[in-house]
């Protein structure tokens, strides 16, 4: 993932480093900036910005500006820097408005969400400070912070409405400047419970490998079921079938290489049901190697 992170981030990161027991917020920035699927964005236009917000904060023994210089060259020599060409940033708003703009990057990450003085968030911030599970800034976070190896995960425990765990859904699968906006449900049963409430009439291929020679099935019925999934989904929904069930788990989503693992069938992720759980991770290998198999899969 690309990430804009503003200066306080990075004080933040700075002034725990050497701490026996850092605070969580510190806890949740040093995953992010370890975690190498993420790279950072900046310019060198933007040095006075930076340089301003980072001497303000007042610590004899630590030299913020230096220690973010060191970090900022750490980061080119890892290839994990990446130049945004955006003008000189003065203040908050065009600190934003380089987030708005960008057909990069993906994130926006603050410490403290006072430190965009009130402006209006737009989708793709996370403020490290108000990362409260299941709510968006946990989603960003989540996806920030996973890879193949650390997948992160919330259950029935986390959620108190239907209503939540749908808003849920609709934050995972609707980032900012994602590799596509098309996802892709796994599911070899046609269920659709209530969980995609938010996310019905987005760009959708719904996938199943249920038939052990779908070649036979008849037609129509092969038909009647991309109706169901359209019905549900809306026009921009596509149905999927294979014949091939031991590549992909019976109910996961794949959407901008980011990996959601569901062990239940979809009606019964709601708050009713006290036997569920979700798991997910960002991953680009192991979300091409799904869509490279789903591409076989014969289109009704």
């Amino acid at each position: 993932m690309v990430i804009l992170a503003h200066p306080d981030f990075w004080i933040e990161y700075i002034k725990n480093q050497n701490k026996i027991i850092p605070n969580q917020n510190y806890l949740e920035i040093f995953k992010i900036v370890m975690n190498l699927q993420n790279d950072f964005v900046y310019n060198h236009l933007w040095t006075a910005f930076f340089e301003s917000v980072l001497s303000n904060e007042v610590n004899d023994s630590i030299d913020y500006v230096d220690v973010f210089n060191n970090i900022i060259i750490n980061l080119h020599y890892n290839d994990r820097l990446i130049r945004e060409d955006y003008n000189v940033i003065k203040n908050a708003v065009d600190f934003n408005n380089c987030f708005k703009k960008s057909s990069l990057i993906n994130f926006l990450i603050v410490n403290e969400e006072k430190s965009l003085n009130n402006i209006k968030l737009e989708r793709g911030t996370l403020i490290i400070n108000n990362i409260c599970k299941p709510n968006r800034n946990w989603v960003y976070s989540a996806i920030l912070k996973s890879n193949r190896a650390e997948q992160q995960g919330l259950d029935y425990r986390d959620f108190k409405s239907n209503e939540q765990i749908q808003i849920f859904i609709q934050d995972l699968l609707n980032l900012k400047n994602p590799i596509s906006k098309r996802f892709y449900i796994q599911s070899d049963y046609l269920n659709f419970g209530e969980i995609f409430e938010k996310v019905r009439g987005k760009s959708i291929t719904y996938c199943t490998s249920e038939y052990s020679k779908f070649e036979l099935k008849n037609i129509s019925e092969l038909q009647a079921e991309k109706i169901s999934v359209n019905t549900y989904f809306g026009s921009n929904a596509s149905y999927v079938v294979s014949n091939n069930r031991q590549y992909l788990h019976p109910r996961t989503i794949f959407y901008n290489n980011i990996v959601i693992n569901i062990p239940h069938d979809f009606p019964q992720i709601m708050i009713e049901n006290s036997n569920w759980y979700i798991n997910l991770h960002y991953c680009p290998k192991t979300y091409l190697e799904k869509i490279r198999i789903i591409s076989s899969y014969k289109k009704i």
